[in-house]
C-alpha cells in the first residue's frame, strides 16, 4: 500500500503554489489537504499573480472511497475559482462555474496538472488544455512549463 502524501508550498521567488496528493485518502486527509492550501495561499499578497502546479502522481481515483473521491475531485476547481481562475474540470463535466472570484485573494494565472497516466494527461491537454492550463506525466516537464511564464 503506497504511504499517503498531502502537502502544499509556496515559493515566493518563483510565485508557484505547489500542492501535492498521493495514496489512497480519507474525508480528514483530504480535508486537511484542503486547509493546506488555503493556509499557503493566504500567504501570498492579494495584489500579486501566481502559478499552481498540482501533483496528483499516485493518486488513482479506483483505489479511493467513492465519497472520498467526489470530495477530493473539486477541491482544486473550487479553489482555483476563488483566486480568479477556472479550470478545465468546468469543462470536462460541462458544468458552470458559479464560483465568483474572491476580491481578497491573489489571481492564479496559470496551472500545470500532474498525473503518472501518460495517456489520460495527453487526451486532457487535447481536449481541455488551453496557453495557461496543460497537464503533464512528468514533474519536471511541468515545471519547466511554469518557469518558462509563457501564457
Amino acid at each position: 500500500m503506497m504511504t499517503e502524501i498531502m502537502h502544499t508550498t509556496w515559493n515566493p521567488t518563483e510565485q508557484i503554489l505547489r500542492t501535492r496528493i498521493s495514496g489512497v485518502l480519507n474525508q480528514e486527509q483530504v480535508e486537511a489537504w484542503e486547509q493546506s492550501l488555503e493556509q499557503m495561499s493566504r500567504q501570498i499578497p492579494k495584489h500579486l499573480n501566481f502559478t499552481m502546479l498540482v501533483d496528483i502522481q499516485g493518486y488513482e481515483v479506483s483505489e479511493q472511497d467513492k465519497a472520498v473521491h467526489q470530495q477530493q475531485r473539486v477541491v482544486i476547481p473550487t479553489f482555483l475559482a476563488r483566486h480568479g481562475f477556472e479550470v478545465g474540470f468546468f469543462r470536462l463535466f460541462e458544468v458552470q462555474n458559479t464560483i465568483p472570484p474572491s476580491p481578497d485573494r491573489a489571481r492564479c494565472v496559470a496551472v500545470a496538472h500532474v498525473h503518472h497516466d501518460c495517456n489520460k494527461m495527453a487526451l486532457y491537454n487535447q481536449n481541455l488544455g488551453r496557453s495557461n492550463e496543460r497537464f503533464f506525466c512528468q514533474l519536471s516537464e511541468a515545471e519547466a512549463w511554469l518557469g518558462e511564464g509563457i501564457f
